[in-house]
Formats: structure tokens, C-alpha cells, sequence
């Protein structure tokens, strides 16, 4: 996680790690200020330079507040993450923002993720519920998990802030 506050329209950089074997990548970009704008770009590189710079891996640029990308599959290699502030929430102010970077799939598992009842039981087109857990995590931080089912090929994404009381 970087954390950090610009001046419109000034940005800043930072280098990530997507690790081999990658199911999920994901960028978000959050801005305490919700008056505030941030864009994010994401390239690809050969190394935390950004002279290294060798393409486009997404870009993200609405009137929100903040903003996520994801990739699917990402390919392992270094990542260069550029947070712009477009627009202060305030005339003057700085722009605050905090970026979070999951790499899932890519690196060892963290924590015990359980769902109750296992298996759970569905039937297509039918509906179902089932309960999620998740112990062993840290507290003050950020978690992102993918929950899928054999057979299906999407999957459900599980955020779990443990700094929220």
C-alpha cells in the first residue's frame, strides 16, 4: 500500500510485483476526499525505471473519486502504477489518495478463507447462500480474496477491511 497526497495536477509513481501463476490483479485507488479527483495509469515495464516503460496495461480516468482496474490473468513482471490528481475537493488543497495493489493467485495464500456449507450445494439457475469466513488476517489492513466453484468460470471477489471496527 502507498499512501500520499499530490497537487493537482501533479502525480506519482509506484513500482509493483505481479508474481507467476497470477489468477487476478487488482488496482484500487482510494481517495479519502470524496469531492476529489484521481486518475490512475498502469504500465508494464522491465524494471521500476520508468524509462523501462514498455506498454499499456490500462488506464482509468472518470469524474469519480477514486478508481480500480483489474486484470485477469496478468502476466507476472513489474508494474508501474501513476496516480494523477485531476482536481481537489478544496480550491488550493492537496489531494490525498491511497493505492492498493492485490496480486491474487500470484503469491501464497494469506489467512484461512472458508465457506459453510461445503461444498455449496446449487443448481443452474437456481439461487443459494452460503456464509464466508475469514480468520488469521492482520489487523489494519486491506484483503482481497477470490471465491470460485468448480466447473464455473467466473468468481466472486471477497474485500475484507480489518481496520474497520
Amino acid at each position: 500500500m502507498q499512501e500520499g497526497s499530490l497537487a493537482v495536477g501533479k502525480y506519482a509513481l509506484a513500482c509493483v510485483r505481479i508474481g507467476e501463476g497470477n489468477d487476478l490483479a487488482r488496482f484500487d485507488l482510494v481517495a479519502p476526499d470524496q469531492k476529489s479527483d484521481l486518475d490512475m495509469y498502469v504500465y508494464t515495464a522491465s524494471s521500476c525505471d520508468p524509462a523501462t516503460i514498455t506498454g499499456v496495461a490500462g488506464e482509468v480516468a472518470t469524474p469519480s473519486p477514486g478508481e480500480t482496474f483489474s486484470l485477469e490473468g496478468a502476466p507476472a513482471g513489474t508494474y508501474l502504477v501513476e496516480v494523477d490528481a485531476y482536481a481537489a475537493g478544496s480550491p488550493g488543497a492537496a489531494v490525498p489518495y491511497s493505492l492498493r495493489v492485490y496480486d491474487l493467485g500470484g503469491t501464497p495464500s494469506v489467512g484461512g478463507l472458508a465457506v459453510r456449507p461445503d461444498p455449496v450445494p446449487v443448481t443452474t439457475g437456481g439461487s443459494t447462500s452460503f456464509a464466508a469466513s475469514w480468520s488469521g488476517l492482520d489487523p489494519g489492513a486491506h484483503y482481497l480474496g477470490l471465491l470460485g466453484y468448480d466447473g464455473s468460470p467466473g468468481s466472486t471477489a471477497l474485500y475484507v477491511d480489518t481496520s474497520a471496527p
